[in-house]
């Protein structure tokens, strides 16, 4: 029952967001995203075809960033502060939403998990088919996809991409301009797969939600992120690293 009610003010949360947008409706993809769409056509047997807003992804984070703000700023400094002091920080810190991006595409049908109308209405297109593939429930489904969701708006692997990095830099001087100094941020990413995925509770939007869906969910997006963030860290090290060679060899002697 627990969990019936947390999944219902998920939804009561879409509406919410709902409100504030022009889009008439919120796709919930299998993969934790939540597009905002503002026209869709499922005449198709396969294909959904729809416009919707590039910044969705984006302008979540910045909803939650600027949700989280004014508590972020009193656990830090709120003896220090009084309120109106306190009202003209958060003010200052504030982010703005990313202006709306129309795009059209077209996603096949089984990617979909529901769509919110403006009315409230939830159209659930997932179906529970283990002799296709689709082995949870709709209610274990919902908890996997809160689990991706929090993993894509909470988990940031800085450890992943500032370790790369100080890798990729290594490796680029090890390398010595040597064309398998490619093989540097390939050797990272690969290695940033193998850690378990620790999953604390600043990540959660609800820490009481411990199912093992919800688990599999947020660390199926958390490993993701990681190799990202890995890889992009160790290609920066590396293109460093190698640089940073040449500028020694050509200026250093003994060097080469």
């Amino acid at each position: 029952m627990t969990q019936t009610i947390r999944i219902a003010l998920c939804s009561a949360l879409l509406l919410c967001l709902l409100s504030e947008l022009k889009a008439q409706y919120v796709f919930e993809m299998m993969n934790g995203r939540q597009l905002e769409v503002f026209h869709f056509n499922d005449s198709a047997f396969i294909d959904i075809r729809f416009t919707y807003d590039k910044n969705s992804l984006r302008n979540q984070r910045i909803r939650q960033y600027n949700e989280n703000l004014r508590y972020e700023i009193a656990e830090r400094k709120g003896d220090q502060l009084t309120r109106a002091e306190l009202d003209a920080l958060v003010e200052k810190n504030r982010k703005s939403l990313r202006p709306e991006k129309r795009k059209e595409t077209y996603v096949s049908r089984d990617e979909v998990f529901a769509i919110i109308g403006s009315d409230g209405n939830r159209q659930i297109l997932y179906e529970y088919q283990p002799e296709y593939g689709n082995d949870y429930t709709v209610r274990e489904m919902e908890e996997f996809m809160l689990g991706q969701r929090d993993a894509m708006l909470n988990y940031k692997a800085p450890l992943a991409f500032w370790g790369g990095a100080a890798f990729g830099l290594l490796g680029g001087l090890a390398w010595q301009n040597s064309i398998f100094a490619v093989s540097t941020p390939i050797v990272w990413t690969l290695g940033t797969a193998i850690p378990p995925i620790h999953i604390k509770e600043r990540y959660m939007h609800d820490p009481s939600m411990k199912t093992d869906p919800y688990r599999a969910g947020f660390a199926r997006n958390a490993r993701s992120r990681q190799m990202i963030q890995g890889l992009k860290g160790s290609v920066i090290g590396t293109v460093a690293g190698v640089l940073l060679y040449s500028v020694l060899a050509n200026n250093v002697e003994g060097i080469r």
